[in-house]
Formats: structure tokens, sequence, C-alpha cells
């Protein structure tokens, strides 16, 4: 591993088999080679990610056109396309599936569990190919299955519709015997462990179910009172953790939300409700990842004023600041720190390292300070990774993007290898001087 010293600039370019290398502006005081791929093609939003223990990476999401990958073109059979692409640790194609219904279709998030590739998402109308499936005249909440190795179609685990409504599908976590589907829903909606409580009128519920590796139903949650969308989920500590944001009303005891709070529920491995935290400053708060972290758990998000969050004080810098605070398994908080420039910053994703440090990886806006170092933008926003000691010490920070507005798809953690999917707005500087640019541009780095 090279490292260079605390403050120094890195353009350490590692030429792929294909695609194009450019030129990554980091700072901080651990450094490998980077290599960055930037994918040719149309309009994509990668919406969910996941990586299996040979390395290779699954990226879902909704595309239209094409997207060339080194080893293989994944076409879109029509605009608003879902889609699963495969690749291997050095960036290459191993497979990929893009599918259209007659009506609307989102792939959500990835997990690989089993053998299996499981597709989370949402489907309204009739899907053909790979996976016939009749969706419905509602939004149903389905997961499409994939073989890890040859990227073979094997099925439709699991669907359900909201009798009287449309449910959402937005996150999907698991491991090899149980996986955890989270979203929200309007109406009623069974999955199979009974009926949920409906949804308040005109309103969504945010909701969490466990199943086994069969897909059948472990328990399932409802969060309603408010209007609710829940985005991230992740098992923690025997139970699992779950995100998003909430207005129009409060969540189990929490006060009212002034305009859109975030929300994080933890529930134990019954689907009894351990610990809730709420975000809420004057102005728009979200909470947008969450991961397990030791016995506890780590949350990430976005807070629009200055905010109280368990007795920490965080100062307010901009339009919006990125957070992130982390939690013991009784759910006190161990300790919260704020983000920002003067202009809006976003926390998008995290990873927990088994040393006890925490990444944080999002986008921000002009100028930004942390752990001593400086950096500004080179377009209207860029994407950065953020790293934290165990006791939420600033240790470095990293960030890349073009002369637009860019934002990050996905972060995965591989090991020692940063994963990242970045949707670049104009052109990244190439390694030998030139521009290259693309919807999306994969960055693998080291820790």
């Amino acid at each position: 591993m090279t490292r260079l010293p605390l403050g120094a600039a890195s353009s350490l370019l590692v030429a792929l088999v294909c695609g194009a290398c450019v030129d990554v502006r980091l700072v901080g005081e651990r450094f490998a080679d980077d290599t960055l791929q930037v994918i040719d093609g149309d309009d994509a939003s990668v919406l969910g990610s996941a990586l299996d223990d040979a390395g290779n990476l699954y990226l879902v999401g909704t595309m239209s056109g094409q997207l060339a990958f080194p080893g293989g073109t994944l076409s879109a059979p029509g605009p608003g396309a879902a889609f699963v692409v495969s690749l291997t640790s050095e960036g290459t194609h191993r497979w990929s599936h893009a599918w259209v219904s007659s009506t609307f279709v989102s792939a959500s998030d990835v997990v690989v569990e089993g053998g299996r590739v499981r597709v989370a998402g949402y489907v309204s109308g009739v899907v053909a190919e790979p996976i016939s499936f009749d969706g419905g005249a509602r939004q149903t909440a389905v997961i499409f299955d994939f073989n890890v190795e040859s990227g073979d179609p094997i099925a439709v685990s699991s669907a359900y519709t909201s009798a009287s409504g449309n449910v959402q599908v937005k996150a999907i976590t698991g491991d090899e015997s149980e996986h955890a589907l989270v979203g929200h829903f309007v109406g009623e909606l069974n999955v199979g462990a009974g009926p949920l409580p409906p949804s308040p009128a005109g309103v969504d519920s945010g909701f969490v179910a466990v199943f086994d590796a069969d897909g059948a139903p472990r328990w399932a949650a409802v969060l309603n009172g408010a209007n609710v969308e829940l985005a991230r989920g992740a098992f923690v500590a025997g139970g699992v953790v779950a995100g998003g944001w909430f207005s129009r009303g409060r969540i189990y005891d929490s006060e009212p939300a002034r305009g859109r709070d975030g929300v994080a529920v933890v529930f134990d491995g019954d689907g009894t409700v351990v610990s809730t935290l709420v975000i809420s400053s004057e102005a728009d708060d979200a909470v947008s990842a969450v991961a397990a972290h030791g016995d506890g758990h780590v949350v990430v998000g976005t807070y629009g004023g200055p905010l109280e969050l368990g007795g920490v004080a965080l100062s307010h810098a901009g339009q919006s600041d990125a957070f992130i605070s982390v939690f013991a398994a009784d759910g006190a908080l161990s300790w919260a720190r704020g983000l920002g420039s003067s202009r809006d910053d976003h926390g998008r994703r995290v990873s927990s390292l088994d040393d006890g440090s925490v990444l944080m990886a999002g986008t921000f806006s002009g100028t930004l300070n942390f752990a001593g170092e400086t950096l500004v933008t080179r377009g209207g926003s860029d994407v950065f990774v953020a790293a934290y000691d165990g006791d939420g010490n600033e240790l470095w920070v990293r960030s890349f993007g073009g002369d637009g507005d860019d934002r990050l798809g996905s972060f995965d953690r591989d090991g020692e290898t940063l994963v990242l999917s970045v949707f670049v707005d104009g052109e990244v500087l190439a390694s030998d001087g030139t521009t290259a640019s693309g919807p999306l541009t994969i960055v693998r780095t080291a820790i």
C-alpha cells in the first residue's frame, strides 16, 4: 500500500483492461493506487449495490439506452428500464439484465444470499423478460432472483401488493440465513406474516419485514401515525435498524415532525422496537444510511439547521449539512458529528470497520474543512468520503468530481477497498490531460 504524508494530494492511476482512467483529487493520510472506470452510455441511476466474497460488484437501478462495460454492453428494452449488472473486481462485465413493464418498474436494491442475487424493487403492469411477472394495476413489491455465477434468472421469490394502494421496496439487506425488506406503502399490506395496520388516509406508512432464506416470513412491523418513507436498513445485533424520514405527524411517542424529520428505528429479533432516533431541526432532515457497528449501529443523514442529538449540539454551517452518529446496543449515543460547507452537503452512505472507525460518503458543495484539510469542489458538487476513529475524531477525507454537479450512487467496502459508483455531471480530467465523460464512474480506492 502506498502511503502519502498528511495533506499530500494524489492522482495515482492504474490502467484498466478497458474504460478510461481519470484523475481523482484525494486528500488524506492513507492512500493506495486508485482505479477509476468511466462507463460509456446513456442515462442511468444506480440505486443499490452489493459485493460478494470474490469481490464481484452488483449494481441495480434504472436506465435508458445503453451502458458499455469492458466485455459487454447492456441495452435497455425500453425507456425507464430496471437493470442489474455484475462486474468483476477488475471492472469486467460478468452478466447483466434489463427489463421493463407495461406500466412502471424500478430496481431499488440488491443483496447476495445463498447463491442467489436478490434484486428488490417494485412493479406495476406486466414484465415479460427476463422473468415473467404481472404486477397488477398497483405498485407491487417484488424480488427477482438470479444465479450468482451465471446470472440466469431463477424466479420471483417474493411479491407483495397493497390491497388498496401502492407499495415500494427501497432496500433489502441480508445474509445466508435471512433477509429484510424496507420500504413504505399506502393502504393495506400483508407481507405473509399477517396484515399490517393500514396507513392513515392519504399518507405512506413505513414497513420492515424479515424473511428466512426460503422467503418464509419471520416478522413484520409498521411505522405509521405520520407520512413515513423508509429508505435504508441493516441487520444489527440480531435485529434490524431502519432509517428514513417522516412528516405530518409523529412516530411512536416522538414530537410531531417539524417539516420533514429524519428517523431511525431499531427492532429486536422478534420485531419489537428497541430504540427510536428522531432527527429534527428547524428545516428538512433525513436519515439516508444505517449500518451495524459493533453491538450497536451507526446512522448517517442530512440536517437543515442547528441540531441537538442525544445531548450533543451540532452546529449548522450552510443550507444543509451531513451528520454521522454512533449508538450503543441500548440506543445510547456514543458520539455524533456534523460536516458541512456554506452550501448544500449530504451524508448518503456509511460503512463500519472492525477497528471501530467509520466511513461516511456523500456530496458537498463549495469548500469543506476536515481533519485539517480544505477541499474545494471542482464543479457544483463533488463526492466525498470522510473517516472517523472509534471516538469520533476526524482522520482523513477524499473527494472526487467532474466539472458539474456530481452525486453518489452507491458505496461498498471489500476489506480495505472502497467501491463507489458516482454520477458525474460534465467531464472528468483524464490521466493524459484530456477529458472523459460518461453517466457513471466506478471508483475503487484503498482505505
